[in-house]
């Protein structure tokens, strides 16, 4: 019977620790990163030293996602460590190219745009992305590279930068599936409306936004509030909805403050506020 209680208690902790990453992932993507730090925090204790090849991959996932929730709260200096402590585990364990290295390298991207260093994330994100071509089963993570050049090119007003990602991404887009990819799409999908935006596209702002929504049931309250502050800067921009764009822009401005979302809030806010791209 004791051998029989132990298989199920160790049965039960390894299905805990495989599915501790989508758990974070979805507290943060629902609003509440203190459920995210208790997963995360829960999820390390179980795991307590990586011995294999799986539960290498999932602390090194846990430590990206430590790096992104530092990253929401708004400290980039632990961002940027968090990010290059996940970056040196990647490249002690795993091979480079690689999609697992690509994914510590993309976190520490983040971390160089969350400091404002727009045009170095922005070269970074292109040179990872072109990288990653050979390596088999990286187009999610080559989009999502796509996709940071294109927040960093519309935070720096770069016309030029913004255009050659976009064609670059839209190759890449078109392969992947809304069934299997809605997250990385949704945020894809995002900021091409936050550049249609700032180039005074009003039309396409909404069609982008309405795309997601079509395609993704419940795109998830992070999402949710960045497209809140495209609306409302949009509705800003035009007499007639001026005050009801102001009103949800500061509603979406509140409602990410009081969670938490200090990083998300500046990132946003900069993509959707500035000069003409």
């Amino acid at each position: 019977m004791k051998e029989i209680r132990d298989a199920a208690t160790d049965h039960e902790r390894s299905a805990q620790i495989q599915g501790s990453p989508k758990s974070v992932g979805m507290a943060v993507d629902a609003g509440e990163l203190t459920m995210a730090e208790a997963e995360l925090e829960s999820a390390k204790a179980a795991l307590a030293s990586a011995e294999n090849d799986p539960e290498l991959r999932i602390m090194l996932a846990l430590s990206i996602q430590e790096a992104a929730i530092a990253l929401y709260r708004g400290d980039s200096d632990e961002t940027f460590d968090l990010a290059e402590q996940a970056l040196d585990f990647a490249e002690t364990h795993f091979s480079t190219p690689g999609i697992e290295v690509g994914r510590a390298r993309l976190q520490l991207n983040f971390a160089l745009e969350s400091r404002l260093d727009y045009s170095a994330a922005l070269q970074a994100n292109r040179a990872l992305e072109s990288e990653l071509i050979p390596v088999a089963g990286a187009q999610p993570l080559r989009l999502n590279c796509l996709t940071r050049a294109i927040a960093c090119a519309v935070k720096n007003a770069d016309r030029g930068a913004l255009r050659e990602s976009g064609f670059r991404a839209e190759a890449i887009r078109e392969s992947l599936s809304w069934p299997q990819h809605g997250r990385i799409l949704s945020w894809h999908f995002l900021w091409l409306a936050v550049a249609s935006l700032r180039q005074g596209g009003s039309f396409d702002v909404k069609r982008l936004l309405d795309h997601v929504e079509f395609n993704v049931i419940d795109p998830g309250w992070r999402w949710c509030n960045a497209a809140s502050f495209v609306e409302g800067r949009l509705g800003s921009l035009h007499r007639s909805a001026k005050a009801q764009g102001i009103e949800i822009h500061t509603v979406a401005a509140m409602d990410a403050e009081e969670r938490g979302f200090h990083g998300h809030l500046r990132s946003i806010d900069a993509g959707v506020n500035g000069p003409e791209v």
